[in-house]
C-alpha cells in the first residue's frame, strides 16, 4: 500500500479521523521528500555520467531539472495546505485541499520517477 493510500484510508477513522489524516499525510510527505532527494542526487549523477558529452550531459540536466521543479513545487504546495489544515480546524475545504495537493505531488512523482509516495 503506498503511504498516499494508507492516507487516504485514514480518513474514514473516528472521531479525530482529520488530525489523523493531517498527521499521516505530513508523515508521508516527509517520507516521500527524504526518498526524493535520495533519488534526484542518484538520477543527476547518473544523467551525466551517461551523457556521450560533457555538452549533452548538461542538456539533458538541464531538462530534468525542469521537469524536478515541478516537483519541488509540489512538495512546497503540500507543506502550505498541511499547515493551514493545522491552523484552520473548522475549515471544510481545507482537509481536502490536502487530499489533492498530496494527488497532485503523487501523481507528478509517478511521471517523473515511476513511483509515488
Amino acid at each position: 500500500m503506498t503511504a498516499l493510500a494508507f492516507v487516504l484510508a485514514f480518513t474514514a477513522c473516528g472521531a479525530s479521523a482529520r488530525e489523523k489524516t493531517i498527521h499521516a499525510t505530513l508523515l508521508a510527505t516527509n517520507a516521500g521528500r527524504e526518498a526524493f532527494v535520495t533519488f534526484d542526487e542518484r538520477h543527476q549523477l547518473a544523467i551525466v555520467e551517461g551523457a556521450p558529452t560533457e555538452a549533452e550531459g548538461y542538456a539533458r540536466l538541464e531538462t530534468y531539472k525542469a521537469r524536478r521543479d515541478r516537483i519541488a513545487a509540489d512538495f512546497e504546495a503540500l507543506y502550505r495546505t498541511i499547515a493551514m489544515a493545522m491552523v484552520l480546524e473548522h475549515d471544510g475545504k481545507s482537509l481536502q485541499n490536502v487530499l489533492d495537493a498530496a494527488k497532485t505531488l503523487n501523481d507528478d512523482l509517478k511521471t517523473l520517477t515511476g513511483k509515488g509516495l
